[in-house]
């Protein structure tokens, strides 16, 4: 089956370095490829007028299947005529099947400039698309809408009276699935609760709030550790908080790591925390499942539907500093035998995510909408 993407979310590179660029999508692909999925290209739609201008935004790119596209004008108002030419020329006659587009704006460009009007064509919808009109204007071109989390499915079901949206998650390579070197429920109230962060450092992963609950889990008595790893645009303003607050012997951030080199911290931490909203899925969540941690989310919020707050993950309903405290000191006082049958049920969880699943699931999907 031969697709043509149109996304913003495939990025050049192959590692995590923060931002945007997040590898979700193209892993998706790459990892879909054995199953019969053949992708034709990768068309990115860049806008050229920019703060920064230059000649060359102007000019078609290509890196491989990826296929940067100039649109001159700004998001809905452009020459439509003019970028399909370009599109076509750069395919040069490459036959396709199915028109697949990641973000509503791309969907609607797409249907701005009527392309692919004799193919099938499939929506995939991320949790910021819910939040901007372009989604009600382009839902309608598509032959199949589906969603990256239940979350979404739930609401795209609900405001579009929709009756069949299929998910397609991402998955989690194996080497999460490492055997769990310790007792699961392992940690004593003898020694510190590490908690651990990885991701972007932006204001909608609430990092912040998980912050000021430190003081409160101090006062309650819990001995804790919060490790954070990432970089963003928040980093500056939470290591001012921790410096004003004192806490830098309990706060530390680490900076970005490579995913692989992730599992080593994740191995040694207890608690996965980021209570973000709006969050389209969170793979990160299942990658902390998978090595035996326990999860704290957001309610309605990306994992939430895969998870059940209280059994398999701990789920707030609002991201503020009493919340997630109260969630913390409500696992730090199970008994071992409880906490380890969150953890047990966590990691059951994150077995049915294994990325070739996910990309088979990805794959069968797309081949429906033929």
């Amino acid at each position: 089956m031969r697709v043509l993407l149109f996304t913003d979310l495939y990025p050049d590179g192959t590692s995590r370095q923060g931002g945007d660029q997040t590898q979700a999508v193209k892993e998706l692909y790459e990892n879909a490829k054995p199953h019969g999925l053949s992708l034709v290209a990768v068309i990115r739609l860049q806008q050229v007028l920019r703060k920064k201008f230059s000649v060359r935004w102007f000019l078609p790119r290509k890196n491989g299947e990826i296929i940067d596209i100039p649109v001159v004008g700004f998001r809905t108002f452009f020459l439509k005529f003019l970028t399909r030419k370009l599109i076509e020329r750069q395919l040069a006659r490459r036959e396709y099947d199915v028109l697949v587009c990641h973000l509503s704006l791309c969907a609607l460009q797409v249907k701005m400039m009527k392309f692919g009007e004799d193919k099938p064509k499939v929506l995939v919808v991320h949790r910021s698309d819910l939040n901007h009109k372009y989604l009600s204007d382009c839902i309608d071109y598509f032959d199949l809408v589906c969603a990256r989390s239940h979350a979404i499915k739930v609401e795209l079901e609900a405001r579009f009276n929709l009756s069949f949206v299929p998910v397609v998650y991402s998955g989690i390579p194996d080497y999460f699935f490492e055997p769990i070197g310790f007792e699961v429920g392992h940690f004593s109230n003898k020694q510190p609760l590490r908690l651990i962060y990885a991701g972007e450092l932006k204001a909608l992963k609430n990092i912040d709030a998980v912050i000021k609950s430190i003081p409160i889990l101090l006062n309650e008595g819990l001995d804790v550790r919060f490790q954070i790893f990432g970089e963003g645009p928040e980093f500056d303003k939470l290591k001012n908080m921790v410096a004003t607050q004192g806490l830098e012997e309990i706060v530390s951030f680490h900076g970005w790591v490579e995913r692989t080199e992730l599992t080593q911290h994740l191995s040694k931490a207890h608690m996965f925390v980021m209570p973000s909203k709006p969050e389209t899925f969170g793979l990160v969540y299942l990658e902390a499942m998978a090595m035996g941690l326990a999860i704290l989310g957001h309610k309605g919020e990306g994992i939430d539907g895969v998870v059940e707050d209280g059994e398999s993950a701990l789920m707030v309903n609002s991201a503020d500093e009493h919340s997630i405290a109260g969630k913390i000191i409500r696992f730090y006082n199970l008994g071992k035998s409880e906490r380890g049958e969150m953890i047990r049920a966590g990691r059951a969880i994150a077995e049915n995510y294994r990325l070739e699943s996910a990309a088979r699931n990805y794959f069968e999907t797309l081949k429906s909408a033929k």
